[in-house]
């Protein structure tokens, strides 16, 4: 089987899903993109696995922020090689970006699953992602590589299959999780509480916690060293505060809440 050579932003539906908790979610939809071509015996793939607020657009030159700078790493002869490997990059479950999470319609209701959306494991994480790659004609993976929350994925493929997997990539990530502020689950239920618009954790239109948001990317953007990076490209001051606002205004445009929580109980 050859897989088409690429394709940016696609979306698969992989059926129900049972998550480990037992509860079942009815219809999952998946986000995703590929590079270069399967093999016929599907046994060339790589797994790329994002972080935490990013997306399956993180190899894509001029997507994402923090993790844009994967861009430079894909492509013929680089560490991923599309003329040797097929490179996928999904959007994990309970994401904000094309995949099933709580900003998802639930076929039952009609409604957005909002702070309803069940709690999920990484293995359920792994397991769409594995769900996926099947779907794909993937028989085999030569590695999962990921940087942070991805890393923490790739972890969990050797934990769960490692028949499947070659070698595992874990970047800037560890087989533990960092207490901090930024990783603290009270801390951000406090920080959303503090918005009306969060409503005791009931489903807020898209849009409406925006202000929010923002103030806790541009937190996170300065906690992972952006404002150096903009330094590093010749920006003074006052273009790189601009340049961090713009950044995180569109991230809080796009990104859902409910997913920070979802993910973070993770």
């Amino acid at each position: 089987m050859i897989h088409p050579a690429s394709a940016s932003d696609a979306r698969a539906a992989i059926g129900p899903f049972q998550l480990a908790s037992g509860v079942v979610l009815p219809q999952v939809t998946v986000a995703y993109a590929t590079y270069g071509q399967l093999a016929p015996d599907g046994r060339n793939a790589i797994l790329v696995t994002h972080g935490y607020t990013a997306s399956h657009q993180m190899l894509a030159h001029g997507a994402g922020v923090a993790e844009g700078s994967w861009a430079p790493l894909i492509g013929p002869g680089k560490p991923l090689d599309t003329e040797r490997f097929f490179i996928v990059c999904s959007n994990m479950l309970g994401s904000s970006y094309g995949t099933t999470g709580p900003a998802s319609l639930d076929p039952r209701s009609g409604r957005p699953y909002g702070y309803d959306f069940p709690d999920i494991t990484f293995a359920d994480i792994v397991g769409v992602q594995r769900r996926l790659v099947a779907q794909l004609g993937v028989k085999h993976l030569r590695a999962v590589v990921g940087p942070s929350y991805g890393g923490f994925q790739a972890l969990q493929w050797a934990v769960d299959h490692a028949d499947m997997v070659d070698a595992i990539g874990v970047i800037a990530s560890a087989p533990f999780f960092p207490r901090n502020e930024y990783t603290d689950l009270d801390v951000l239920e406090a920080q959303l509480g503090a918005d009306p618009a969060w409503r005791a954790g009931a489903y807020p239109e898209r849009g409406q916690m925006r202000a929010t948001l923002r103030a806790l990317r541009v937190k996170t953007l300065m906690t992972y060293g952006m404002d150096a990076v903009l330094r590093d490209q010749g920006l003074d001051a006052a273009a790189r505060a601009q340049r961090l606002a713009a950044m995180s205004d569109a991230w809080a445009g796009d990104f859902d809440p409910g997913s920070l929580v979802v993910l973070l109980k993770a």
